[in-house]
């Protein structure tokens, strides 16, 4: 067991990070990605002579959207403990032990699961991290450091680290928003037949409502899973579209095109292929968003904020590897590249600890992620410069 700790860096310190993060750089590598006019931007009209509305309409999602709304709740179900173990830790009360098998049979529960729905790959880690759960609970408090062999990990912020660092639960929660809802997503796409059912079902694996409130802090309707961060690097400007307003029109256009019939096919596939594009999108936008604010946290001596941070953007990153390669840009080389690149490689222990023993290097290392998924994407400057705000 460990004691409780925390560093403050010292203004040299602080200063020095900015510095890395201003000289750091990719080293030129440009990586290969889908050329971007290939799929047109959804919400500029129909080429099949229809008139799309500009809501979404479905007096029937909740029915057709029965099995993504009922995984949405088996996962609040299975992060439940976690959110006890959390507010009882807020509150400065001992965390009740939680077993590995206990959050397992959570996971596990309903047909189709979470689990089942989640892609092997991404089983495999979660299951090691469940394990990794129950025996970090169990040792108390934790500092952050090089993990020794009697370190299990443990409490420190508010929230439960392995011994290497790593807050268990956000690595969990959003690698499935990928790993599982973007898997059941491209899924229905591929099995088709494609329907207006179908579309709903997307709108609720994206974790949206045919409100679409752009916002995940609406008291009505409020956006959930990846929809929740696609809101947050949305300006809400309706002149210029961030993702989240983009895969609104696109599912828009989807569900208009198979009304129409086939005649549609081709705006309709086309619609959905943006859908994902804009769903990916968002997702690494937000790694943008959490490795810049990991860079201001560490320069402001809050350690598990970046921690919190950084393990929600592993789980984003990793959470696209094995899934279908024709339905992402992103391949799996590339993944593993900007998953080494930020001490997190595939395969070997995530070394979040070194966010407060080799804080400069880290900087270093974290722009040269941003400039990566910069790279990938080809994002503009001005892009990247959006995805560092929340909205």
């Amino acid at each position: 067991m460990k004691s409780f700790g925390l560093l403050a860096l010292t203004g040299a310190a602080a200063a020095a990070i900015v510095v890395a993060a201003a000289c750091s750089d990719d080293e030129g590598v440009v990586r290969p990605r889908l050329d971007p006019d290939a799929i047109v931007d959804s919400g500029n009209g129909s080429t099949c002579g229809i008139t799309l509305p500009t809501t979404y309409s479905s007096p029937t999602y909740e029915t057709n959207a029965a099995q993504e709304l009922q995984l949405r709740q088996e996962l609040a179900a299975f992060l439940a403990p976690f959110d006890t173990v959390e507010a009882q830790l807020a509150a400065d009360a001992a965390a009740t032990p939680v077993t590995a098998a206990q959050l397992n049979a959570l996971w596990a529960a309903g047909t189709p699961s979470v689990k089942t729905t989640t892609t092997a790959y991404y089983q495999e880690k979660i299951a090691v991290w469940l394990t990794a759960y129950e025996l970090a609970v169990k040792d108390g408090a934790y500092v952050v450091d090089a993990p020794d062999g009697g370190d299990r990990g443990g409490a420190l912020g508010g929230r439960i680290h392995d011994a290497y660092g790593v807050d268990l639960r956000q690595a969990i929660e959003k690698g499935t928003y990928a790993a599982a809802f973007y898997n059941q997503a491209v899924s229905l796409i591929a099995l088709g037949p494609i329907t207006t059912g179908t579309i709903d079902r997307l709108v609720a694996a994206f974790g949206a409502s045919p409100a679409f409130s752009n916002n995940d802090n609406a008291p009505q309707n409020r956006d959930v899973l990846t929809a929740a961060f696609a809101a947050r690097r949305d300006s809400k400007d309706a002149s210029n579209p961030g993702p989240y307003q983009r895969i609104k029109a696109a599912l828009i256009k989807a569900k208009a095109s198979v009304e129409a019939g086939s005649i549609c096919d081709t705006d309709r596939d086309t619609a959905l292929a943006f859908f994902l594009r804009q769903w990916e999108i968002a997702t690494y936008a937000s790694v943008v968003y959490d490795f810049n604010d990991i860079i201001t946290r560490l320069g402001a001596g809050d350690i598990p904020g970046a921690l919190h941070e950084y393990a929600e953007a592993i789980g984003f990153i990793a959470s696209f590897k094995t899934i279908a390669p024709t339905r992402r840009v992103i391949n799996d080389a590339q993944i593993d590249d900007l998953l080494q690149r930020v001490l997190a490689p595939d395969g070997a222990p995530i070394e979040a600890y070194k966010l407060k023993t080799a804080t400069i290097d880290v900087v270093q290392r974290l722009v040269q992620g941003i400039n990566s998924i910069k790279a990938i994407y080809g994002f503009s400057d001005a892009e990247i410069e959006g995805f560092k705000q929340n909205f």
